[in-house]
């Protein structure tokens, strides 16, 4: 008896999880909503099993829709994951979701595709430049703290990159390859050999924190096109790389 007793009660706690994971979304989704103050959807159907929602909003910004799956094998491991799609006007993408009942929320096997033009729209600010091109996002792992990420692994492009307004420049293309750090997750920045050369380091720390030093350079006569919307950077140094720095919090 003792050895059935633990079967015993992992079959009812197994049951139980599916027996919830029928219960349809939209009664769920109506329970949980006043708690959820940075997101709202709409249009919701299906189970919290699989499911989907028409409108999908996010701190104001409109993600599209969206649909979910649970993955049940990874309840064996003591996880709740589910694997996500979305779509919209800001770009689409897939993922796998989760949470440990050891550990903390994190997204593996990311791959999302956003339209430069779109920055602006994402983040909530008004920029001073349209950019042109597409930024494509292919993340092994993200793993979350108290609010924002503090562990990362994978890599971020930027192809096809231009400015459009207020003056058109073509910039090639670059690639940001994401690491652990010490003080939270780093980015080394390179270009793919186009007129402008860049090399840079982006950090993001545990509390929001964002740190960003690069030099950049004119490369080729397309590069020489650059030179004076550098020069508003400052002298460059006898190398002819000019120096960006940013700093600030999410």
């Amino acid at each position: 008896m003792r050895r059935v007793g633990p079967l015993v009660l992992v079959g009812v706690l197994a049951y139980g999880i599916f027996l919830a994971a029928l219960v349809p979304a939209r009664y769920l989704y109506g329970w949980v909503a006043p708690h959820m103050h940075e997101v709202a959807m709409g249009g919701v159907a299906g189970s919290l099993w699989s499911g989907r929602a028409a409108r999908v909003v996010v701190n104001g910004r409109d993600l599209g829709s969206a649909d979910w799956q649970l993955r049940p094998q990874a309840l064996l491991l003591g996880r709740l994951e589910y694997q996500l799609r979305w779509g919209g006007e800001l770009g689409q993408g897939t993922a796998r979701v989760g949470d440990g009942v050891i550990g903390s929320a994190y997204v593996r096997q990311l791959h999302a595709e956003l339209p430069a033009s779109g920055l602006a729209k994402l983040f909530g600010s008004d920029m001073p430049v349209k950019l042109g091109g597409a930024l494509r996002a292919h993340l092994k792992r993200v793993s979350f703290g108290a609010r924002w990420p503090d562990a990362a692994s994978g890599e971020i492009l930027w192809e096809h990159a231009e400015v459009m307004e207020p003056v058109a420049m073509a910039l090639g293309g670059f690639k940001m390859q994401l690491e652990n750090a010490k003080d939270g997750i780093r980015g080394v920045i390179k270009d793919s050999g186009g007129p402008l050369q860049v090399q840079g380091v982006a950090t993001l720390a545990g509390n929001g924190s964002y740190r960003l030093t690069a030099t950049l350079k004119p490369r080729g006569p397309k590069g020489q096109q650059l030179r004076s919307e550098l020069q508003l950077l400052g002298p460059p140094d006898r190398n002819g790389r000019y120096s960006l720095a940013l700093s600030g919090s999410l």
